[in-house]
């Protein structure tokens, strides 16, 4: 086996060496308590050893045999027993069996505590290792990976090599002290009768290895069987409601039985193979047994050896043979704890988020730099930062809103927003230096500019999501995306927070391209509210406290008050304290989505990303919390992302993708005089309203031409 290490509890190493994981690299750090524990069982079977020859020298003694065996070991037990005879010979056998069979037993007990305690080390060091190598890996890994599969790997398989380590290794090195200790205490006794006691020993070991083969294959597929099942499992408890919703249990039970049926299939297969190998052992055993047996008490009608001898011997082949015979049963779990050790390298051979950039030179993933005068935080910027794109005129932000922001920025110090410059607002970034700016402000404050060049992107199946997005986006300034399902609105998204990485073109922030940040530093600058929002079982505070976890109570009410949410929590009865079930499950769709947009305003980072979060949300809670938003957002780049037009209208800047691309870009009354899609979608909408206002005027006129006939008839009575 390779002795290279494959992880360190402190430090882990970088993935690449993950695919190198091995069952003695996985010892690095417990060796010495292994080596105790072989000490401590090399010991025991020693002193376990010796209880043969007391039996041996006493039965010697009692029918006057000793006296015609010489050599050092027969001389072993007669010493122990020295020159007593009758009743005080018994006693004091008595007294060296148990002692010799306790202080045995002593030593056969540290050698468990110690392999108990080195493999619990190394699995609780490697299950460390497995989260957080899990937690580092890049999103595709998970496009393509089954979770029951995964929990499967960290669980079952993490257990299998524990096994292993806790009591198979032990066996191994049991197996190798008893032939080191058996063989010249036998030797000793008598040649021809040793050659006759391993005669069958050979056949035996080579089965269990024949047998090591077959299971290791077989174990294999149970436990792909096995994560299949799981799969089905894990999938069917999280989206038990759709199960239900859709009546779906009589079809989802039948594709369980069939995984369960299929893994019990692999499973008995494994059980049929284990009956054969421990049937044919045990006849193989109990041949040798007779082997010495009838061999010994021919030596013993011949007075090559005595009848304590002979006994002796059948104790020392009983406790050399079984313990062989165990070794299929050792070959077995090492062939499992193989399969589930390639199991585990697959995943730690995955490599984790930025060690490509490592892989290239090291120098990619840097981010906010420490300010060696002033010891305040600043964006490490590249040096000689390119310019814009060339050729590339890309919109830029425009409106009173992004022009105040410019001013203050100025009057406070923080230097000058992106593009902004000489030429004012509406710099194309293609022009040169003016279209740059500055990474940060002179006090070294984030302003969350951005600055997209030349953007596309394809998935592994070919798919392309973007092709050649270019735009730019002033700090404070708030831009929305519009399109149809798929044309690239949540890729660019994944794309700026560094969840996948470009096939082409790049994104700055504050002037800094985000493919040379640390990816940590880069999301730290960013708060976004996905369209799924994710919320942990754990209180409503806790899942507010996720983006900062210094925020006091007060400022969980303020952001939740921005949220629309706060008077929700408070009418709970164990108010920010409450407990949400799995993903929020007792929260309704607008609930967690505003909970999630709490969460990020908490955060107070200088981009701000809502994708698609008000979408479970009626109209006039969306009005409140976007007037919240402008309040608290009018220093905070915020990217917007809805399908209603009426929330896109708020915004500074529309851009409109269509099948990957940017293919108009305005405010709202710009977009409303162009042609193009916004101006056929916002005619839609406007069709729609008045169709509806309408309805709803025709409906009151009717009630109301109803109710006037009543109110006269009324009156002339």
């Amino acid at each position: 086996m390779e002795a290279s290490m494959f992880f360190r509890f402190k430090q882990f190493p970088s993935s690449g060496r993950g695919n190198k994981l091995t069952l003695l690299g996985a010892t690095r750090g417990f060796r010495l308590t292994y080596f105790l524990a072989f000490v401590c069982m090399g010991l025991g079977i020693g002193v376990l050893f010796l209880v043969p020859l007391v039996a041996k020298a006493t039965i010697d003694v009692l029918t006057n045999a000793a006296s015609n065996e010489g050599g050092l070991v027969p001389k072993m037990g007669q010493a122990l027993l020295g020159n007593s005879s009758g009743g005080w010979l018994l006693f004091r056998a008595f007294l060296w069996v148990v002692g010799l069979t306790a202080l045995g037993g002593a030593f056969l007990f540290l050698r468990g505590v110690l392999a108990a305690k080195a493999s619990e080390g190394i699995v609780r060091r490697l299950r460390n290792h497995l989260f957080g190598h899990l937690s580092r890996l890049p999103c595709a890994f998970y496009d393509k990976a089954d979770t029951g599969d995964l929990v499967q790997r960290c669980t079952s398989d993490v257990e299998t090599l524990r096994l292993f380590l806790s009591g198979q290794v032990i066996e191994i090195g049991r197996a190798l002290l008893l032939l080191v200790w058996v063989l010249p205490l036998m030797l000793g006794l008598h040649a021809g009768l040793t050659l006759l006691s391993l005669a069958l020993l050979p056949i035996l070991v080579a089965f269990a290895y024949f047998f090591f083969g077959k299971t290791k294959r077989l174990f294999q597929e149970a436990d792909e069987a096995e994560g299949a099942l799981t799969t089905v499992l894990q999938e069917n408890l999280t989206g038990i409601r759709v199960v239900r919703a859709f009546a779906r249990q009589e079809y989802e039970c039948k594709k369980f039985g069939e995984r369960n049926a299929a893994y019990r299939e692999k499973v008995q297969k494994h059980i049929h193979l284990l009956a054969v190998f421990w049937s044919t052992s045990d006849l193989i055993a109990m041949t040798q047994s007779g082997l010495v047996l009838f061999g010994g008490i021919y030596y013993v009608q011949t007075g090559a050896i005595s009848v304590g001898t002979l006994f002796a011997f059948l104790t020392f082949e009983a406790q050399l043979m079984w313990p062989m015979r165990l070794l299929g049963r050792v070959l077995s779990e090492a062939g499992k704890a193989m399969v589930s050790l390639q199991r585990l390298r697959e995943i730690l051979g995955e490599p984790e988020e930025g060690a490509e950039d490592k892989a290239l030179g090291g120098s990619k993933d840097q981010g906010l730099a420490a300010d060696q005068e002033g010891g305040e935080p600043r964006m490490a910027v590249p040096q000689g930062a390119p310019p814009g794109a060339e050729g590339n005129v890309v919109p830029q932000g425009r409106g009173s809103r992004g022009q105040t922001l410019a001013l203050e920025a100025e009057e406070q110090g923080m230097g000058v927003p992106l593009g902004v410059g000489e030429q004012g607002m509406g710099v194309p970034l293609g022009a040169g230096n003016q279209g740059m700016g500055v990474p940060l402000g002179s006090m070294g404050v984030p302003l969350g500019g951005l600055r997209v060049e030349g953007l596309s992107f394809a998935y592994p199946d070919g798919t392309r999501a973007l092709q050649e997005v270019s735009f730019g986006v002033e700090p404070g300034e708030t831009v929305a995306l519009l399109g149809a399902p798929g044309a690239g609105k949540s890729t660019l998204i994944q794309l700026l927070l560094r969840l996948y990485e470009p096939s082409e073109g790049r994104i700055l922030l504050d002037g800094c391209p985000i493919a040379e940040m640390d990816r940590g530093t880069l999301r730290s600058q960013i708060s976004v509210v996905l369209q799924e929002p994710f919320l942990f079982s754990r209180s409503i505070a806790f899942n507010l406290r996720v983006g900062r976890g210094e925020a006091e109570e007060h400022e969980l009410h303020e952001a939740s008050r921005m949220a629309c949410i706060h008077e929700t929590i408070a009418g709970f009865e164990r108010g920010y304290e409450t407990l949400l079930g799995e993903r929020g499950v007792n929260l309704s769709g607008g609930q967690r989505q505003r909970l999630s947009i709490a969460r990020a305003l908490l955060r107070e980072s200088p981009v701000l990303i809502l994708d698609d979060a008000l979408s479970a949300v009626d109209s006039q809670t969306e009005a409140e919390i976007l007037q919240g938003l402008r309040q608290k957002t009018r220093r905070r780049t915020t990217i917007l992302i809805a399908h209603r037009l009426s929330t896109l209208q708020q915004a500074d800047r529309i851009l409109v993708l269509d099948k990957g691309r940017l293919v108009q870009w305005g405010s709202h009354e710009e977009l409303r005089a162009q042609e193009g899609i916004y101006r056929r979608l916002w005619g839609i909408q406007e069709r729609f309203d008045r169709d509806l206002d309408k309805e709803l005027r025709e409906h009151e006129q009717q009630e109301r031409g109803e109710q006037e006939p009543e109110e006269r008839m009324k009156e002339a009575q």
